[in-house]
């Protein structure tokens, strides 16, 4: 009966040791891949000119890492939704102007990388991205955001930069696990006042956009250490009670805005107010 669970032991053992020696091969082409798709964990296919993606991507269902970046891809087959496993999706530097309705299948999603296509455009569908924690759009041609942003209730980091947006949706104020905010280098005019519903919100930058003011929301946010305010629109002299903001430790502003007394001489000694 030993030795019987001992060699039973042995087996499981190296039947794990197999499962994360598969799990560490990087596969870089497609071909190589679908020669066994259910054990592919993990494909590559960076600067190689790709100018399409084959629907056979769909087969293999048990993907957790694709990366495609640096490639002319213009579309997405509506296959990539059945890659329910993934991971991260690295999509960066590529020539896309919109995405499937179907990336909301990716209920597994982590970190979604989109920087430097041609996006005018995010489907609704992302809001069921549910374990999304990262998401990248710098550098597109985005008007607006959908509302179904509130609905990634885990999103940590969202960057935004480098857009054509004029407003935030006041569903962003869901999204409580929000960390970084990145969204300067926009035409933004106004921000809802549920950005102040954002507690967890360490990094915000909204420098470099159209506002007439700074919501006093953003005052709530009692756990900002850097805030980006420079050249952010004609907003004046910026809100004393930022002075109430305890951990705060770096914010930017531009010599057309004035930081008040209450800030500059606040009880934390770490702040330092760059004028840029």
């Amino acid at each position: 009966m030993k030795n019987k669970l001992f060699w039973t032991f042995c087996g499981i053992l190296c039947a794990l040791a197999g499962q994360a020696q598969k799990n560490d091969r990087l596969y870089k082409n497609l071909r190589d891949a679908l020669a066994d798709p259910s054990h592919v964990y993990k494909l590559r296919i960076a600067h190689a000119k790709l100018d399409s993606l084959s629907p056979e991507i769909g087969k293999l269902v048990n993907l957790e890492e694709l990366d495609l970046n640096n490639n002319d891809l213009k579309t997405l087959p509506p296959e990539i939704g059945k890659l329910s496993h993934l991971k991260t999706l690295n999509l960066f530097a590529n020539k896309l102007k919109t995405l499937p309705r179907e990336i909301g299948n990716l209920n597994q999603l982590e970190h979604f990388f989109l920087s430097n296509n041609l996006l005018e455009t995010l489907p609704g569908s992302i809001g069921q991205c549910l374990e999304l924690k990262e998401l990248s759009i710098k550098d597109n041609k985005l008007k607006e955001i959908p509302e179904e942003i509130g609905q990634l209730k885990n999103l940590e980091q969202l960057f935004l930069s480098y857009n054509y947006l004029k407003t935030l949706p006041a569903s962003i104020g869901n999204c409580s696990k929000l960390q970084q905010l990145y969204l300067d280098h926009n035409i933004i005019q106004n921000l809802p006042p549920e950005i102040g519903n954002l507690k967890s919100m360490i990094y915000l930058y909204i420098g470099k956009n159209m506002l007439d003011k700074i919501p006093q929301e953003i005052c709530k946010l009692d756990k900002l250490r850097e805030l980006d305010l420079a050249y952010s629109g004609n907003i004046g002299p910026l809100a004393s009670c930022l002075s109430d903001l305890p951990v705060l430790d770096l914010l930017y502003i531009d010599s057309y805005s004035s930081a008040p007394y209450a800030v500059t001489a606040r009880k934390n000694f770490r702040l330092k107010v760059v004028i840029q």
